[in-house]
């Protein structure tokens, strides 16, 4: 069920809990129901972007806020954490005025499908990292998201949520919506590169060195151990948790397989016959990323 004013759109799920979002670009395009959010969607375009500026793009929930503090160390080349949350260069909820006074390069971060980036970023060809994690995992901490974030209006249960993810009613449309997109523009495009959230958590270092290199940026030997100490997820949580203006819910658990104590085997089988669907025209993105999809 679904209920619209004002570009904001209220979803039902199947327990009868309302989700609220804002709905933009086309029927069933799905945005948080931030202030002004359609307004500046509907100027994307025509953003003012920069030679040197870098891009982190994904779903929700891919890890964006841990990679962004990686790549800050990257372009540093120091093992220093920003003092602010990634949300101060996040595309969707500010205005160009606010990047203008940014220094280069600039790190900005955005959920946009390639199709809604703004035309510079694609035309300069500027470096866009996009990250790509489990998508059962990914449900599971989109779920708390929505949950932990006041303007969404969510009360629902997890049962209640995965129905609204199935039917691709939640922020983001969905993970087939926004990954399979990426994979087909990043074969084209040699300013894209794809980088697995698990491949990160449990092999760093050479990961980091893959950014570097990606970046064409030279970076001192011992930096990638530094930066994978001290971006540990439970080492960045703790840090992060002492900065002003901390959004709780963006450091959750970070782990890895942890959808298993949340789907049934119902929810797990229900998925996995839309996983198979949806990439069997893509056997090249299901090789490279090897998720276990069966419980």
């Amino acid at each position: 069920m679904e209920n619209r004013q004002n570009h904001l759109v209220t979803l039902t799920d199947c327990e009868g809990n309302t989700l609220k979002l804002t709905e933009a670009f086309e029927k069933g395009e799905y945005f948080p129901p931030a202030p002004n959010m359609y307004d500046r969607l509907m100027v994307a375009n025509q953003f003012k972007s920069r030679q040197g500026d870098v891009w982190i793009c994904g779903f929700p929930k891919a890890g964006t806020h841990w990679f962004w503090d990686i790549l800050n160390m990257v372009l540093s080349n120091s093992d220093v954490s920003m003092e602010y949350e990634k949300e101060e260069q996040m595309f969707e909820l500010k205005d160009q005025s606010e990047f203008d006074v940014l220094k280069s390069p600039r790190i900005l971060n955005c959920h946009l499908l390639p199709k809604h980036m703004p035309k510079q970023v694609m035309e300069q060809k500027c470096k866009i990292i996009y990250l790509v994690r489990n998508p059962k995992d990914t449900a599971v901490s989109h779920y708390y998201h929505h949950l932990a974030i006041p303007s969404y209006e969510y009360k629902g249960s997890w049962n209640g949520f995965f129905s609204l993810y199935m039917k691709e009613m939640v922020e983001s449309v969905s993970w087939f919506h926004n990954v399979i997109p990426w994979w087909e523009f990043a074969k084209t495009n040699d300013n894209v590169i794809i980088m697995k959230y698990e491949d990160m958590k449990q092999n760093p270092l050479p990961e980091i060195k893959k950014v570097a290199k990606f970046l064409e940026r030279t970076i001192d030997a011992d930096l990638p151990s530094k930066i994978a100490e001290k971006c540990d997820f439970d080492a960045m949580k703790a840090r992060r948790q002492q900065l002003p203006g901390h959004r709780p819910w963006a450091y959750r658990k970070g782990q890895v397989g942890d959808w298993k104590n949340y789907f049934t085997v119902a929810q797990s089988d229900c998925f996995d016959v839309e996983y198979k669907d949806r990439l069997q025209n893509h056997q090249d993105l299901q090789t490279i990323l090897n998720y276990e999809i069966i419980m």
